[in-house]
């Protein structure tokens, strides 16, 4: 509960300013940043894309809670 209220609220701060250009570069670092931890943990691919997956997931719900705020 308190990750999604941090991030939805630098969410609405930061696209209240730039808009697109904002989550496109957090949709890359995050990808970028799993792809790092998945491959220190020894994961396989399927574990890695699963794994992006679902952060995209939760990303992409973030980003519509602070677009109806």
């Amino acid at each position: 509960m308190v990750s999604e209220l941090v991030a939805v609220a630098c969410l609405q701060e930061l696209l209240q300013t730039e808009h697109a250009p904002v989550v496109e570069r957090v949709r890359r670092r995050i990808l970028r940043d799993l792809k790092h931890r998945c491959r220190a943990l020894k994961l396989c691919t399927y574990d890695e894309k699963v794994t992006a997956d679902y952060a995209l997931r939760v990303l992409d719900s973030a980003v519509k809670e602070a677009g109806s705020r």
